[in-house]
């Protein structure tokens, strides 16, 4: 399991892809590449892969994003409400001192102990002290200097964007702590440049309107949506549409339908992957 597309120069991607599938042939693995774009949809179906949807990615336009209106009237009161407690967001560049890393380490011990909450490895980072160290963290604090929540800045590669990996809050922390970093998050990086805001995908999203969907596709989400230890999915896409502006769908492909059941279970294991 592959995850995302190859990187590279986009006339080397196809050779890339061919190299790449005969090395796994000639090593008897099956394979499959996990939330591509759809850009590449046409190569991967030239070089006889199949595919299936496995989300949405929540894309903030940036330009556009604004507090007013009637759909964003709780978040508007939490950002007020927060505002006016003493608690400020600040950036805190790298390298990160250790009482800065303490505070973020016992956040992130804190957030993971609620029932159902673990490190997912594949596609999302882990708490690990030297990554967290190396990247800009964007934290909640407190007017006694307590950290409250924090989100980690990485890079993203796609131009005028930026994103997050981590994000993790202390439970008591007050009611829509991490709406109020969001919002924050988004006006900063809007002074900075940035146009877009990626929240990263909703697995399982289900299709969109007049979106085309094959019928291995709707079987495979039926499967996928049966299997008792994906974590909860329609919470996560629910969550991201408060502030999501659009929904790029994101797919897995595959080079042998017979081997669907397998890959269902397949990506169901590396979304639950533990460090």
């Amino acid at each position: 399991m592959v995850l995302a597309d190859p990187v590279g120069p986009e006339e080397e991607i196809e050779g890339i892809i061919r190299d790449f599938s005969l090395l796994c042939r000639e090593n008897d693995w099956r394979l499959a590449f996990h939330q591509v774009l759809p850009d590449f949809l046409p190569l991967y179906q030239r070089l006889g892969f199949g595919r299936i949807k496995v989300g949405d990615e929540a894309v903030v336009d940036l330009i556009r994003f604004s507090l007013e209106g009637r759909e964003m009237k709780k978040i508007r009161h939490y950002v007020n409400q927060i505002d006016k407690s003493g608690i400020q967001a600040v950036l805190i560049p790298p390298p990160l001192a250790e009482g800065v890393l303490r505070q973020a380490q016992a956040i992130s011990n804190e957030w993971l102990s609620t029932p159902g909450r673990r490190e997912r490895a594949f596609t999302l980072g882990t708490f690990d002290a030297d990554y967290v160290r190396s990247t800009p963290l964007f934290a909640a604090i407190g007017p006694g200097e307590e950290m409250l929540a924090f989100m980690n800045i990485i890079p993203s590669y796609a131009r005028g964007e930026t994103t997050i990996d981590l994000m993790r809050y202390r439970p008591g922390a007050p009611n829509g702590i991490m709406d109020y970093l969001f919002v924050k998050i988004f006006l900063y990086a809007r002074e900075q440049g940035y146009d877009r805001f990626s929240l990263g995908m909703a697995p399982l999203a289900g299709f969109q309107e007049k979106e085309e969907a094959t019928m291995e596709e709707r079987a495979i989400h039926f499967f996928l949506q049966k299997l008792n230890f994906l974590f909860s999915y329609s919470g996560l896409r629910q969550y991201k549409a408060k502030f999501a502006t659009t929904w790029e769908p994101r797919y897995t492909v595959y080079r042998n339908a017979l081997d669907l059941p397998r890959l269902a279970l397949a990506l169901g294991k590396v979304l639950e992957l533990e460090s």
